[in-house]
């Protein structure tokens, strides 16, 4: 039987117009996750539809990093959820976080995991969208389709492994850097071409099922500092 080290660690966030205040004297590992949703803004022709998305975004609330020799490294239960969110001005990937890991002896990293459910901890969230009346919310979608606008709130979940090859942090100037990605235009199509209608909740099941199915991780090794 394997025996399987976790190590937890804490997040800090950070706005995408903050500066990194990491100090490059810290042997401490780093990672950096960012987020791009792709054809946001864009006219989509789906079935005899046209549906536009403007924001997307979900809350985790846990991950993990799979390393070599079976350790996992994983948030804290207290820590509060990571917002996911993307927007039709948008171009360039999004900083989500970027922090230490809290130890340097650990170089190799194979695997990520997202594990999308409901908000549950809502302490230090203000994005008052995931908050409902008598239960909260996993993923948000906005948009028009037909010119009517729509506002999808799902309350699905899923658990996703991602293969990240073997990235390899080799000097204490690299970090981890994980690049989520989604293409909006590949959600809302059902088997046989039709359209999923955000506005309809009979579809949000099958929605979030192709956002699992869609949604990418890209892992690699690189430098937040400037070298002398």
């Amino acid at each position: 039987m394997k025996f399987i080290k976790y190590f937890l660690f804490t997040l800090i966030l950070v706005f995408t117009s903050s500066c990194i205040t990491s100090s490059i004297e810290s042997e401490e590992k780093r990672v950096s996750i960012s987020f791009k949703v792709e054809n946001l803004g864009t006219e989509l022709e789906i079935g005899n539809s046209i549906i536009e998305i403007e924001e997307f975004k979900f809350p985790l609330e846990q991950l993990s990093l799979y390393a070599a020799d079976d350790v996992i490294v994983q948030t804290r239960s207290e820590v509060s959820a990571l917002i996911f969110s993307y927007n039709d001005l948008l171009s360039e990937p999004r900083l989500v976080i970027e922090v230490g890991l809290g130890f340097s002896d650990i170089t190799n990293f194979e695997g990520y995991e997202m594990i999308l459910t409901p908000l549950t901890n809502t302490r230090g969230i203000v994005d008052g969208d995931f908050f409902g009346s008598t239960q909260n919310y996993s993923v948000i979608i906005k948009g028009t389709i037909d010119d009517i606008e729509f506002d999808m709130r799902s309350t699905e979940s899923f658990t996703k492994f991602f293969d990240l090859g073997n990235v390899e942090l080799t000097t204490r100037l690299e970090t981890l850097f994980i690049e989520k990605t989604l293409d909006v235009s590949k959600i809302f199509e059902g088997e046989n071409g039709e359209i999923l209608n955000p506005r309809d909740p009979s579809y949000f099941e099958a929605i979030v099922d192709n956002v699992e199915k869609h949604i990418q991780v890209s892992g690699s090794a690189g430098s937040i500092f400037p070298r002398n």
